[in-house]
């Protein structure tokens, strides 16, 4: 595991148990800088679990999480936000009778130094269907200005 500058993400020898449950044993990952990743498995195999110990949402049995070259093992998701870490959810997060832009500026509101990337959408959020409101989802995400999506 290395956590120079080349890499944005790293884990080293990652583990979740749940009980006696190991949904996630021992993984390590180093994640090159502008590069593109995908967690691929069958269903149950510990992909949610694994991007819930990387954000934050759950904190590991074992092992550590690594960005920018930082042990950020231990900080909650907030703080992994902060820092520039930040997901989208499978089940869209919007507010169908607000605005692209007011939804994007709810998304950036509690972060400090937030850029809103998206300004003049004025299509009212409730108006989209699917493929298009995953994409307002994710632009949410993206307004946060994450190092890493």
């Amino acid at each position: 595991m290395s956590s120079t500058n080349e890499f944005i993400l790293n884990t080293s020898e990652l583990t979740k148990r749940f009980g006696g449950l190991v949904a996630v044993n021992d993984v390590s990952l180093d994640v090159e800088r502008g590069s593109i990743k995908a967690i691929i498995g069958p269903n149950g195999s510990g992909k949610t679990t694994f991007f819930n110990l990387i954000t934050g949402a759950l904190s590991p049995s074992s092992g550590r999480v690594y960005f920018e070259g930082q042990d950020i093992t231990r900080y909650s998701m907030h703080q992994r936000t902060r820092q520039g870490i930040s997901r989208s959810y499978q089940i869209t997060n919007i507010f169908p009778y607000q605005t692209t832009f007011e939804n994007i500026r709810l998304a950036a509101q509690g972060c400090s130094g937030a850029r809103v990337n998206f300004l003049g959408m004025l299509k009212t959020a409730g108006s989209f269907e699917g493929f298009h409101e995953k994409v307002l989802d994710i632009a949410t995400t993206v307004g946060l200005d994450p190092a890493r999506l």
